[in-house]
């Protein structure tokens, strides 16, 4: 926090020195300009909540019903279906900001053009999730170097992977609406999933276990 500080000051210092502001500065709240905006922020930090309980829910539960070495296992499953969907976060990052431009200018041949550019995540996510189910047990072993965890874990990490991959495909949506500025839909269809998924996955979690909470992800996530 204390870095944070300092830089906002260095910087705010260099920026006002850059533009040779000779006006004395002053903290000013505009609530004219901050109203519009305030449901669009609202959805945004409602979606990203529900979206980080639905995430670690099933990893909090794991923790309380899995011997320490087997959640071990767990845990090394989750970071290798997670680091799928992380790939593609790069592309939509740079990808966003661009889209929202050229609504902006209203420039819709080219911010269409853009937006099925972004079918190069497909190309390159589905056929990689794809191999990381198929050689989970491979995989599992490479990373590991136990026979035990490669066992335990690759059935797991078949739906985990393929889980990743659908929903970093289906996170391009997401940025459309962001770019748009509507995120209606993106609240209502997170909304609806975290009444169902939520619940569902710390059940079946309980009563099955860590390779039936990773086929729930999949056909919840489709």
């Amino acid at each position: 926090m204390l870095v944070g500080v300092i830089e906002i000051g260095v910087l705010s210092r260099q920026y006002y020195k850059a533009v040779s502001c000779k006006q004395k500065i002053s903290i000013r709240i505009y609530l004219n300009e901050i109203i519009p905006v305030i449901p669009f922020a609202t959805g945004i930090a409602y979606t990203a909540l529900i979206a980080v309980v639905a995430n670690q829910i099933d990893k909090l539960v794991m923790s309380n019903i899995l011997p320490i070495h087997e959640y071990g296992y767990f845990t090394l499953v989750v970071i290798i279906s997670t680091g799928i969907v992380q790939l593609s976060k790069p592309i939509g990052q740079a990808v966003l900001p661009r889209m929202t431009y050229l609504l902006s200018n209203e420039d819709m041949q080219k911010m269409l053009t853009l937006y099925r550019g972004t079918q190069i995540v497909a190309v390159f996510i589905v056929p990689l999730s794809g191999v990381i189910a198929i050689y989970s047990y491979e995989i599992l072993y490479l990373w590991s170097g136990e026979i035990n965890a490669a066992e335990w874990g690759k059935d797991i990490l078949f739906w985990f992977s393929l889980s990743s991959g659908i929903l970093a495909v289906n996170s391009f949506q997401y940025h459309l609406q962001f770019a748009y500025g509507k995120l209606k839909l993106h609240v209502i269809y997170t909304s609806v999933m975290a009444i169902i998924q939520i619940p569902l996955l710390i059940y079946v979690a309980y009563m099955y276990g860590p390779l039936q909470v990773a086929v729930t992800w999949f056909f919840s996530g489709c």
